[in-house]
């Protein structure tokens, strides 16, 4: 958490001197246009908008150098992981976000999904379900039941008792789907069950049966650890053997072990 944090601040310090050099630079416009200006002070002005400029222009080139070194370094993890048969968690594990799921999901006719409550994936995912159910696709959303048992499991492992935000996280859920069936013609393409305990991952599965089937899975953290990001990992069917298999399985037994839902 700190170190995204130290990230978050050291971006915005980079972005300083180019808004700095906006602001002088309409400053000197400015004075020049409604006051009769020293052309000392209007020298000393465009000096600093010079001076600003070459600081952004530096501070630019210092970013891709670190970007360049950064895949630098993970290139020489790839090549010793290949050479020594073992891979980085640099490498294996990534940050998920909204561009694997648009990139994976455009193309699949078949995505299966399971997770806990799958509030943010509904919000975030809704209109991009919505345009792929009405383009055919077959839609599978599995989570725990909201039933008090299962979800003060939930809270326990993951060290939040605050129960309501839990019900708020099953009715946003319960909206986001009620939601996609009312834009569908055909309400069987989206199938959602519930299964009654807590999961310890969340499962993205795109066209899994077939030969270029993808798997991105999330692991759950344990007692609210302090992280920006869960540990995530992709799986190819055509890389990844027996455990594009494992994971895939897991999911399947989940499903047939759920109940229908809405």
């Amino acid at each position: 958490m700190k170190a995204h944090r130290y990230q978050k601040l050291l971006g915005l310090l980079e972005q300083l001197p180019a808004v700095l050099t906006v602001l002088v630079a309409a400053l000197a416009v400015a004075i020049s246009q409604l006051m009769t200006v020293d052309p000392n002070t209007l020298l000393s002005l465009i000096l600093a908008v010079v001076a600003l400029l070459a600081t952004s222009e530096l501070i630019a080139r210092c970013r891709q150098q670190r970007r360049i070194d950064e895949s630098t370094q993970k290139a020489l993890y790839l090549l010793q992981a290949q050479a020594g048969g073992q891979l980085s968690a640099e490498i294996f594990f990534q940050k998920k976000g909204a561009s694997s799921f648009e990139t994976l999901a455009e193309e699949a006719t078949e995505i299966y999904v399971v997770g806990a409550t799958l509030m943010a994936l509904t919000n975030s995912y809704r209109k991009i379900l919505i345009n792929r159910l009405q383009a055919g696709v077959s839609v599978k959303l599995a989570i725990m039941t909201p039933d008090p048992s299962a979800v003060q499991a939930a809270s326990e492992r993951n060290g939040d008792h605050r129960l309501d935000s839990w019900a708020m996280h099953f009715n946003t859920t319960r909206f986001n789907i009620e939601f996609m069936r009312q834009n569908l013609r055909d309400q069987g393409k989206l199938e959602t069950r519930v299964f009654p305990y807590p999961p310890t991952f969340q499962i993205w599965m795109f066209d899994p049966d077939t030969p270029h089937g993808n798997i991105v899975v999330e692991i759950y953290p344990h007692l609210a650890v302090e992280t920006e990001y869960s540990p995530v990992f992709s799986l190819k069917a055509d890389r990844d053997g027996v455990w594009y298999e494992y994971f895939k399985k897991q999911f399947e037994v989940t499903w047939a072990n759920a109940e229908n839902w809405i």
